[in-house]
Parts: structure tokens; sequence; C-alpha cells
């Protein structure tokens, strides 16, 4: 088979008669303990209580919703995005990092009060890593919502996304998620196995 990471992509290829199989993102195959290595070679100094602003797509409502939140509970604010420079949201200037290190990137989630993302990969290291999410899907025709979309319905985790509503005020099961996630991960790890396995026997 074809390993994939998304649903709707086996649907497609299906539609052309190719069998393929959905496996975890990479970065799910390394667990919280393994990420939280990583993370200790930044040497960066993040705030005491922060949310985290990353933007892949251009969001909706994720900027009145995170600055809200940041604003009632007293938190600073980080941000990824924005193309570069300072979002400008209402008048209101939010500074953004534009030159954070893969150790640093993982220490700012891993850190985090709470995120607020468009990006798939924001979202998958907060899972890792256990950090209180949310998430906005591009309304835009092309996007990459397939990715998120996958992953938490996977999880079971679609009551973290960003709508017209605003957000859901609780909390994540994180013994529930972490305990679908492992199993994810067996079958994942399992699938990879085997698709090596094959093609070595191929080249023999």
């Amino acid at each position: 088979d074809i390993l994939i990471r998304e649903e709707s992509g086996k649907v497609l290829l299906a539609q052309a008669g190719i069998k393929s199989s959905v496996v975890l993102d990479p970065t799910f195959l390394l667990e919280k303990k393994d990420w939280m290595e990583f993370s200790k070679k930044s040497t960066v100094k993040a705030p005491e209580k922060y949310i985290l602003i990353y933007i892949v797509a251009a969001p909706t409502n994720l900027l009145d919703v995170a600055i809200n939140y940041a604003d009632k509970n007293r938190c600073d604010i980080i941000a990824w995005g924005g193309q570069n420079r300072d979002i400008i949201h209402k008048g209101r200037r939010i500074k953004t990092i534009v030159s954070a290190g893969p150790y640093d990137f993982v220490k700012y989630i891993a850190n985090a009060h709470k995120i607020f993302t468009t990006s798939f990969h924001g979202m998958a290291l907060a899972i890792n890593l256990n950090v209180e999410f949310y998430y906005e899907l591009c309304r835009a025709k092309y996007n990459n919502n397939a990715r998120l979309e996958t992953i938490a319905e996977k999880l079971e985790l679609l009551d973290r996304e960003i709508t017209d509503d605003g957000i859901v005020d609780a909390k994540v099961d994180w013994k529930k998620t972490n305990r679908i996630l492992e199993q994810l991960r067996v079958e994942s790890r399992e699938k990879l196995c085997r698709s090596i396995e094959s093609s070595w026997q191929e080249q023999e």
C-alpha cells in the first residue's frame, strides 16, 4: 500500500484504483518525552505566561479569539506568521518571531499556556506535548484543511476548532487523547515497518 496522512487522500487514490493506508504524520512517532528532551537544547527565554499564535493559512476569527483570551487571562502573546512581519489587528500590533530555530520552536510550544493555530504541525506538536490548543480551518478554496481535520477526527478533538461561535471553554481530556494516540502510533509503526520490509524484498 501507499502510505498517506489524510483520509481524503485515501478516497481520491481509491477513485483512481490505487490502494493506500493512512498513517500518522512522522511528528507523532516521537513521544512527549522525546520532544521535551529536544526542546532543552533551546536557550530562548519565554515569558512566564503566554499564548502562542501560529499562523500559516489566513485566519478568520482566530486573532479575535486569541487576543480576547490573552487579555482576559492576562497572558503575554507570542506569534509566528504574518508573512515575517508584525501582525496588525484592529490597530493592535503583535510582535512576530521570525528567527526561531527548531529547538526554540518546540520550546515555545511546550511552554505555552494555550496555542491558537492554523498550522497542522502547530496542532500536532501541541497534541504531542499535551498543551491546550485551538485550531482554525482555512476558508480559502484551496487549503490544507484535510490534515487538520483527519487528526482532529481520529483523536476526537473536533471540539478544539475555532468557529463563528468562538471556542469551547473546556480542557482536553489528555488521558483519553494519549490512549488513542498511542494505539495509532502502534498501528502506524507496524504499517511503516511492513512497507520498508516490502521495499527491501522487491529490491532483492
